[in-house]
């Protein structure tokens, strides 16, 4: 069974898979390859990339960046980006 139906789709969010590594990662990246990397925690210092947009194939990331002004707001800083679907 596919988690991705025909057409775009663009899966965005706090994963918090620091405990099990890579097991969300490994099942969206299969239906959705594309997607962020970007340091996100905590948000003083950020060291994880538990913040991410995932997008299938047939879309694409423009400029990704984070809000540093978020730390006074969050533990996470945001993910942003512009996507080209």
């Amino acid at each position: 069974m596919s988690l991705v139906r025909p057409g775009r789709t663009v899966v965005l969010g706090d994963f918090n898979d620091w405990f099990w590594v890579k097991s969300v990662r490994r099942v969206l990246a299969q239906a959705c390859p594309n997607r962020t990397r970007l340091r996100t925690f905590p948000a003083r210092l950020p060291l994880l990339r538990l913040d991410r947009i995932y997008a299938t194939r047939d879309s694409r990331f423009g400029k990704v960046w984070t809000d540093e002004e978020a730390r006074a707001y969050s533990d996470h800083l945001p993910v942003i980006a512009d996507i080209e679907i």
